[in-house]
């Protein structure tokens, strides 16, 4: 989708506000590459019986399966 961002000029999530600047997908990316690198700070919690990890950032959130 970076790739492709020079075609559209804001993202439409599915959560929370109705519109987002296009760079906000760069901070996503580096986010989970953080994530994945082990270097993301993380608040365990419950979500019905499931064990979640979520790692808090400014205007989103990764939420993952705990291992």
């Amino acid at each position: 989708m970076i790739a492709l961002s020079s075609h559209y000029d804001r993202l439409l999530p599915s959560h929370n506000e109705p519109y987002v600047q296009k760079a906000a997908l760069e901070r996503v990316l580096q986010a989970a590459q953080d994530i994945k690198a082990g270097k993301g700070v993380y608040v365990e919690g419950v979500e019905g019986e499931t064990r979640i990890r979520r790692y808090g950032y400014s205007g989103f959130a990764i939420i993952r399966k705990a291992y």
